[in-house]
Formats: C-alpha cells, sequence, structure tokens
C-alpha cells in the first residue's frame, strides 16, 4: 500500500452500488473477532479523522441511505468495535468528479447527516439541509482500521443508487 499524504482526501469505500452483504453480525464471533477484508488501514500516527459521502440519487429526491462504522486496533486477534450508525441524505451540491478523481454522473454530496446510534462520540459537522458537506469527525483513540457498511443502497425509490466514503486524516 502506498504511503499517504495526511492532507488529501483518501478512500475510505469506493463507489457502492448495492447493499453490504453479508452485514457484520458482532453476536456472531467470524465478524466481532476479525478484521474486515475491506477495513481500510489509516496512516501510522494518525489520531483524528473526519469521514465525508457522495452519493446518486434514486428516482426521488433526497436521496438516504444509511452507514455503519467499525474500527479495529490491530491486525492479530482483533476484536471489532462498533464506532454508530448513520442516516445519510444527499443534498444538492454537485460531486460528479469525486477527492480521489473518480467520476460519478450525477453525483451529489450528503449534505444531512442524523446519529442512529453514536458509541464513539463521534462529532457531526454541518449537518442541515444546507448543501454544504456533511462530515462525521472522531477521534480514532488509537483505531488503526475502519470500515464504512452501507445499508439501504438502491432499495426504494428515495434511497441512493450509490455511494461513496471519503476521509481526511490529521
Amino acid at each position: 500500500m502506498p504511503i499517504q499524504e495526511h492532507h488529501r482526501s483518501l478512500v475510505l469505500r469506493s463507489v457502492v452500488i448495492a447493499d453490504d452483504s453479508p452485514l457484520i453480525d458482532l453476536t456472531d464471533a467470524t465478524y466481532s473477532n476479525a478484521l474486515h477484508a475491506n477495513a481500510t488501514k489509516i496512516i501510522p500516527g494518525v489520531t483524528f479523522a473526519e469521514i465525508f459521502f457522495f452519493g446518486t440519487t434514486g428516482s426521488g429526491t433526497d436521496a438516504d441511505t444509511n452507514v455503519n462504522l467499525y474500527g479495529w486496533f490491530a491486525d492479530s486477534t482483533p476484536a471489532t468495535y462498533m464506532l454508530g450508525t448513520w442516516s445519510l441524505t444527499l443534498g444538492t451540491q454537485v460531486a460528479t468528479t469525486l477527492p480521489d478523481g473518480t467520476t460519478m454522473a450525477s453525483g451529489l454530496a450528503v449534505d444531512t447527516l442524523a446519529a442512529d446510534a453514536d458509541y464513539w462520540g463521534v462529532i457531526i459537522r454541518d449537518s442541515a439541509p444546507t448543501n454544504h458537506i456533511a462530515r462525521l469527525a472522531l477521534d480514532l483513540r488509537g483505531l488503526r482500521y475502519i470500515y464504512a457498511e452501507f445499508v439501504n443502497v438502491l432499495v426504494e425509490t428515495n434511497e441512493m443508487d450509490s455511494v461513496a466514503a471519503y476521509y481526511r486524516a490529521y
């Protein structure tokens, strides 16, 4: 894996076009005691991150979806930590070229984040239907890996057709 710079926006999850399956089940040792194969390794020495999302609309307006965030401190005999779950709603700020250069036809930034459950003390920044880019800000507290699990992607009329997650590390 190439060394990534702190100031750049980095890919947490590339464009996702369907619900993640199977979902992480913390009551099952297969999931609760294993590092997810697609978890993103955080740059060593980073202590803080902001996570932001982009997506494409379904056939309705104000398309939404849900994200579950998980973290791990180690890659050998890891324990899975549930950081929280949030509802994401697209605004109208155009985002057809994502921070990593990926193009997303009809892409929009998520402007509204609502906590369904927060177990980590994550701060929601600029989350109101303002058409700004809403972000989740968190103290990593030593986490080495993060995984964003998406549900309700392309399920109903007002769900997102696709979604992507990026982060900035500090």
